[in-house]
């Protein structure tokens, strides 16, 4: 089973949180290129470098739908240039030592131009001679003239290497994972229900900062007034580790998050969600998160949003690479249109019921 090319070139694309350009673009520039969307779907943006698209209700006075995805991923940022050539940075976003050490790195200038580099370890060997507890850099130059002469300067942006590979039929291993798997989803939303005619209005949108504060949302949340908001993002499984077979697993259905430290999902709209699963025999898991997303700023938005995630679970993320399952993306996909047709058949259903 393979996802179609675009899931692999918003994975390869760098962009960390507030240096989003090279991953917005892509996306403005698939959806300027395809009729289907081009021509069905309104665009705006904010003015901190989210951006969305709009389809109008087939009627006055409809309920307004919002999925979002954010673009940024986590990564570095170069805080001091050593007379050595090696790069001191600084974490952008929530990074673990444990997750830095020794992986591949691409530096990307203010002309854009990449570098490629490592961050430094210590091996065994030197272990009681040598400790180190800022994070290096090294591009193998030999000191901070060679430095400055290639164009890089404090302030420049460092993330892990591009990668994207398919390990097995339902199962991928890639940067990024969030949440530019979510921006791909929502390109897939988008052409999905492209031609369709509802009784409700459509908002994708595509945020930045979500890794720093979810502070593109906030700023979404001044812009858009929707009365029900679904961040589709990806979130943490401990799968690999634990016995316990009701734990969320990879391969097991999108996650349904109940509660998260900023949000709990309200009661009405989780039976409402619940219910609608069932009743279209789509995989999901119940998921009580340690963090949060987009949804924590949008419920609390105007004068009130019923707001959640539709997670896909992965693997390892916040680190070089994580591995989801292609399984729960076609879950999410299905529960986020089933979404949709139910609101839109329900003709703004005063009351939830699927």
């Amino acid at each position: 089973m393979k996802l179609p090319s675009y899931y692999r070139d918003l994975h390869l694309l760098y962009g960390v949180s507030s240096k989003e350009k090279m991953v917005r673009d892509y996306i403005k520039k698939f959806v300027q290129k395809n009729p289907l969307l081009s021509t069905n779907y309104e665009y705006f943006a904010d003015n901190i470098g989210g951006f969305g698209y709009r389809k109008l209700a087939n009627q006055n006075q409809a309920k307004v739908i919002c999925f979002a995805a954010h673009l940024d991923e986590v990564g570095f940022l170069v805080e001091k240039i050593n007379p050595n050539g090696t790069l001191e940075l600084l974490k952008i976003g929530g990074l673990t030592n444990e997750t830095i050490i020794s992986q591949a790195v691409t530096l990307i200038n203010q002309s854009n131009r990449q570098f490629s580099g490592l961050i430094a370890s210590i091996p065994p060997h030197l272990k009681s001679v040598a400790s180190n507890e800022k994070i290096i850099c090294d591009l193998g130059m030999q000191d901070n003239i060679e430095v400055i002469k290639a164009g890089i300067k404090v302030g420049d942006f460092v993330t892990f290497a591009a990668n994207y590979q398919q390990l097995t039929t339902n199962r991928v291993l890639a940067k990024s994972v969030d949440d530019r798997l979510g921006c791909a989803c929502l390109l897939d939303l988008m052409q999905s229900l492209a031609k369709a005619t509802l009784a409700v209005e459509l908002v994708f949108y595509f945020t930045v900062l979500e890794e720093v504060g979810t502070r593109g949302a906030e700023v979404l949340g001044n812009i858009v007034s929707c009365d029900y908001f679904l961040a589709i993002d990806c979130s943490p499984l401990l799968d690999y580790l634990s016995n316990n077979h009701e734990e969320p697993t990879l391969g097991a259905g999108f996650l349904l998050r109940l509660h998260d430290p900023v949000n709990i999902l309200d009661q009405d709209f989780k039976n409402y969600l619940i219910n609608l699963a069932a009743k279209k025999k789509i995989p999901y898991q119940q998921y009580f998160a340690k963090g949060s997303t987009d949804a924590a700023k949008m419920l609390i938005s105007q004068n009130g949003v019923k707001a959640t995630t539709l997670g896909i679970g992965a693997r390892y993320i916040h680190s070089n690479a994580a591995i989801f399952d292609i399984r729960d993306v076609k879950s999410v996909l299905k529960m986020s249109k089933v979404i949709v047709e139910s609101f839109s058949s329900a003709a703004n259903p005063k009351t939830l019921q699927s």
